[in-house]
């Protein structure tokens, strides 16, 4: 959903959009190290589906009555099973939030 008010050719907004990341378990063995916490890649192997917010905003620009340019800034955030390590190497002893900076730039038509 996102929320903003419009003005003649310009419309910033705010968005939020909470949902779902489903990991599906390796149809293949994995190779993962035998420490602990483990690499959080070896957890997700297994499977799992973790709670996701991404929280934003960006900006509209209509460039015609049908055609607009949009950029939209968020930041996605998923909640993982701890105990792991993640890419960083940073150790999680519970459940942690990795955080996503996302940046997209796009185009419609109106019809």
């Amino acid at each position: 959903m996102t929320v903003g008010p419009r003005t003649d050719r310009i419309r910033p907004f705010a968005k939020v959009r909470p949902g779902f990341v489903a990991f599906r378990g390796s149809s293949e063995p994995v190779a993962c190290i035998l420490i602990f916490p483990p690499p959080l890649s070896c957890i997700l192997a297994e499977g799992h589906t973790a709670f996701a917010l991404d929280l934003g905003g960006g900006v509209e620009v209509f460039m015609t009555p049908r055609s607009f340019l949009r950029l939209d800034v968020s930041n996605r955030m998923v909640r993982y099973p701890g105990p792991a390590f993640d890419a960083d190497n940073d150790t999680h002893e519970d459940d942690f939030i990795g955080h996503e900076l996302r940046l997209a730039v796009g185009g419609g038509w109106r019809f």
